[in-house]
């Protein structure tokens, strides 16, 4: 059976590997972990079991599109949300949040936006750290399948 073209499997699948990439990078124990906070539920990409480590993974390459730049800022959104109510729910502690590119092109792409000024300035303002981290050129080759088959005319 054919794959859909909204499909993210293979993003999932890099992501697993970003993730080893982040233990090592970060040098602390991360997961993708399910948060249930205040009635809601959230997949968090990476963090660490307390939540004082958040992470958001944008697995895209080459370029961005305008409903890919609502994505990246939607994970901002997200990554602002959790750290609220994880901080409503076990009192405020410092939390590092980070939006996790694979590709340096896509985060001087997201970096140089000129019409999302705000997205960047909360970025600068909520301390949010932006990495780039590095995949191996069999997940490179993954996302650039991906990508073609993702095409949307």
């Amino acid at each position: 059976m054919e794959k859909h073209k909204s499909d993210s499997s293979e993003q999932k699948e890099v992501e697993k590997n970003v993730i080893d990439w982040l233990r090592i990078n970060i040098d602390q124990s991360i997961i993708s972990k399910k948060f249930e906070l205040d009635g809601v539920n959230f997949q968090m990409d990476a963090c660490t079991e307390d939540g004082t480590i958040l992470c958001e993974i944008y697995a895209g390459i080459d370029e961005i599109k305008a409903g890919q730049k609502r994505k990246i800022i939607t994970d901002l959104f997200k990554l602002l949300l959790i750290e609220k109510l994880l901080d409503q729910k076990y009192g405020q502690s410092p939390r590092e949040k980070y939006l996790v590119f694979v590709d340096k092109k896509v985060k001087a792409a997201f970096e140089g936006l000129k019409l999302e000024t705000w997205a960047k300035k909360g970025v600068e303002t909520f301390g949010i750290k932006i990495l780039v981290a590095e995949i191996s050129k069999e997940d490179r080759q993954i996302l650039e399948k991906a990508k073609k088959r993702q095409k949307m005319k």
